[in-house]
């Protein structure tokens, strides 16, 4: 359109200007012909007054629309600008909370330790019986040969006086096949009322034993150590002591005892939440322990982890009412939603 009006107002017309000119001083002599050619003189400057209006609005109009073609570049780039901002800063705050989720997740778990302590102190001093309670968290690694269960010390109290030895961290090493064995041996006789329902319990326990007393004082391994947990477990499943005797077997259990020490590992892999045990051995009458009696809670806390509470107890020839020991100590922890609610349900059920 530019090049269009500036043809019109720099060539067109002036040469029609001009034509008109020359045909006014041809004709000149009448009135007519002065006229006509004063018309055509005014028709061009109309014209030429038309085209330069045109061309002014045109140049104005193409002015502003540049002008506003810089600006609308202009916000492009500041809203580019912008928009990179944001992006930076949405990171930024992405990073930041994440970083807050970790602190608050370092503090929560902080505070549920304390929360823990306190309640293990508490709960000791509040009952005599009790001379010891420590959490261990727990985790379960199922593998087509080997199960690795590792547990680790987590918070823990202790009577003043007392000799308490905690583990710190401890990894088991279980065959998968006979855990498989175990538990369909257990969910079999759990399900059933039968006198048969503990054949499987009683062939895998002849088994056990007579591989364990076969094997010579001074050549037991860690192996063996958790084929007599197994064994054990067994026993007080369904209290067949009657039936198998660990009296051949009396030779080593100190020294299956001693290489290792599986009663937290029995009270994990046993089917249900509360187990007891104690050890009674020649290095356990040395140190005062062979009164004691030791009693696993298998717990989920609230924030998802698994967790076996180990409390030690006195036994000098009185009974202690574990049940009891058992429920105030979950209900304390389910109260101040340390622990979840299921966990109650479940060591009654």
């Amino acid at each position: 359109m530019k090049t269009i009006y500036h043809w019109i107002a720099v060539v067109i017309l002036p040469l029609f200007g001009l034509a008109a000119s020359l045909f006014t001083q041809f004709f000149a002599g009448t009135i007519e012909d002065i006229s006509i050619g004063l018309i055509a003189f005014i028709l061009f400057v109309f014209l030429e007054i038309i085209a330069l209006i045109i061309l002014f609005h045109n140049e104005k109009y193409e002015r502003v629309e540049l002008l506003h073609g810089k600006d609308l570049e202009q916000k492009k780039d500041q809203i580019n600008e912008i928009k990179l901002e944001l992006a930076k800063r949405e990171q930024d705050l992405r990073e930041h909370t994440r970083g807050l989720w970790r602190e608050f997740g370092v503090l929560n778990r902080i505070k549920q330790s304390e929360m823990i302590y306190e309640t293990l102190e508490n709960f000791t001093k509040a009952n005599s019986s009790v001379i010891a309670v420590q959490r261990y968290s727990y985790f379960i690694q199922r593998n087509k040969d080997v199960t690795r269960i590792k547990i680790q010390h987590q918070e823990g109290y202790a009577m003043e006086g007392i000799n308490q030895n905690a583990l710190l961290q401890q990894y088991f090493e279980l065959p998968s096949d006979l855990l498989k064995r175990y538990e369909k041996a257990v969910l079999l006789y759990r399900k059933t009322n039968d006198n048969d329902s503990d054949e499987e319990i009683v062939k895998l326990s002849i088994e056990l034993l007579q591989k364990l007393s076969k094997i010579p004082p001074g050549n037991a391994s860690v192996e063996n150590a958790i084929e007599f947990a197994f064994y054990q477990i067994l026993l007080d499943l369904t209290n067949l002591q009657a039936q198998l005797r660990m009296s051949s077997l009396e030779k080593i259990i100190d020294e299956l005892n001693s290489l290792s020490r599986t009663g937290i590992l029995r009270g994990i892999i046993y089917d249900k939440p509360l187990y007891e045990f104690n050890y009674s051995s020649k290095s356990d009458v040395k140190n005062g322990k062979e009164e004691r009696k030791y009693l696993t809670i298998k717990l989920k806390l609230s924030d998802g982890t698994q967790s076996i509470f180990v409390l030690t107890l006195e036994n000098r020839g009185t009974e202690t009412e574990v049940g009891n020991l058992s429920a105030e100590l979950i209900n304390i922890l389910t109260s101040k939603q340390i622990a979840v609610e299921e966990g109650l349900q479940r060591v009654y059920n």
